[in-house]
């Protein structure tokens, strides 16, 4: 058979497994939700709901590396050493960007402050910090494993690009969705990818997606790709009319040029990588 007609299956064979985990992971999440919400019981259950949701659509990649695939799930870059210190980086590194987004958006009329928010309490605001830091689902499919897959690996520059198509693509059903906030959700994955691939380290990407959401969400009190949040520290009003409403800060052009700035930086060592 023809090399470039074996890459290509791969590729094909490749996508249909992202998109085949994608839909399980996310199906198996909406489950559990479901089943615990016929219970009603309530804050505390609501929230262990949410919890066991995101852990089980996680596991189940997990489980399909290691006994599908039989590798070793440390493949996926879980790294056990010094994992405290990666994801602390990433949190840096994740809170500093959206922190640059929003800076800028205040600055130029996007987005301004209100007051802190009245009825904010701790207890769901530590609830909701540690939701967050365990939804990974995205980072373990589309950086765990998509890119240490056989055609990921022999293609990296490639997978990088369609990857973030794909990471795209899927987000086209949130809500106010626009084709800049699509753009930007992209170059956001191909930034992950790329430092993925420089540090192979999961806990790198997943705290800097994490603290990117947490940050917009749950304390500036701004809509995550579309998605209103509940509980937040701040409470930051968008200014009708602008880029930024309905979407959140992905959706303004803010994102974007801090992203392709970030971007840049991150190309420059994967071509230097992989050249």
């Amino acid at each position: 058979m023809d090399q470039n007609n074996v890459v290509r299956n791969n590729l094909w064979t490749t996508i249909i497994e992202l998109f085949g985990l994608v839909l399980i992971t996310k199906y198996a999440r909406l489950s559990i939700m479901y089943l615990c919400e016929c219970a009603q019981y309530g804050n505390v259950a609501k929230f262990f709901q949410l919890l066991s949701s995101y852990i089980v659509s996680t596991l189940i990649v997990l489980l399909y590396v290691k006994y599908g695939e039989r590798r070793n799930i440390t493949s996926m870059g879980f790294s056990t050493s010094g994992w405290m210190k990666s994801y602390m980086q990433g949190a840096i590194m994740g809170i500093l960007l959206i922190s640059c987004v929003a800076f800028l958006s205040a600055i130029f009329g996007e987005i301004e402050y209100n007051s802190i928010n009245k009825s904010f309490s701790l207890m769901p605001f530590m609830a909701a910090l540690l939701l967050s830091i365990i939804n990974i689902r995205e980072e373990v499919i589309f950086r765990g494993w998509f890119l240490t897959t056989p055609y990921s690996t022999e293609n990296p520059i490639r997978a990088i690009v369609v990857g973030s198509v794909i990471f795209g693509v899927i987000h086209l059903g949130n809500a106010n969705v626009t084709a800049l906030s699509i753009l930007n959700l992209m170059l956001f994955s191909v930034l992950l990818s790329e430092i993925f691939l420089i540090f192979k380290n999961i806990w790198i990407v997943a705290a800097i997606h994490t603290m990117w959401n947490f940050t917009q969400g749950k304390i500036l009190g701004l809509p995550i790709s579309g998605i209103q949040a509940n509980v937040s520290l701040f409470d930051f009003d968008i200014v009708p009319n602008s880029l930024t409403e309905g979407f959140g800060l992905e959706a303004n052009i803010f994102t974007l040029i801090i992203l392709i700035i970030a971007v840049i930086i991150t190309t420059k060592k994967i071509v230097y990588l992989y050249r």
